[in-house]
């Protein structure tokens, strides 16, 4: 993934694609990483991702949920909670994931990149060219 992706779902209002980017960026470096990061661009992705998740009333996975429970001093974030309320939380706590990202950045996982903007391709049927 390319932090301008992040830029370019934001703009279009993707709201899939700027949901997977914060899932992305929480889990970060785990689910995936970005081919163009650093600190102050995985900051500022961060940051605008949460802004433009501030109406989405969309649940956010529990997964995600929990992470961001377990990083943030166990904030009471809910099981069933929303992208909205997540980002809003995940905002109260900027050190924190400031710190996960220099931390990633120091020692960087072998993961593959993905990208938010193009579907993956289906698989081809037998004998179909």
């Amino acid at each position: 993934m390319l932090i301008s992706e992040v830029s370019q779902a934001i703009n279009v209002r993707n709201t899939p694609g700027v949901e997977a980017a914060f899932r992305i960026l929480i889990g970060y470096p785990n689910l995936a990483t970005f081919q163009d990061a650093d600190l102050p661009a995985l900051r500022g992705a961060l940051s605008s991702v949460c802004r433009a998740l501030a109406d989405d009333s969309n649940p956010v996975p529990s997964s995600t949920a929990a992470l961001i429970r377990s990083v943030s001093d166990g904030a009471d974030l809910q099981p069933d909670a929303t992208y909205a309320t997540a980002a809003e939380l995940v905002q109260l706590f900027p050190g924190v994931w400031r710190t996960r990202f220099a931390i990633a950045l120091a020692h960087p996982p072998k993961t593959s990149f993905i990208s938010i903007g193009t579907p993956e391709p289906k698989p081809k049927r037998k004998g179909s060219y």
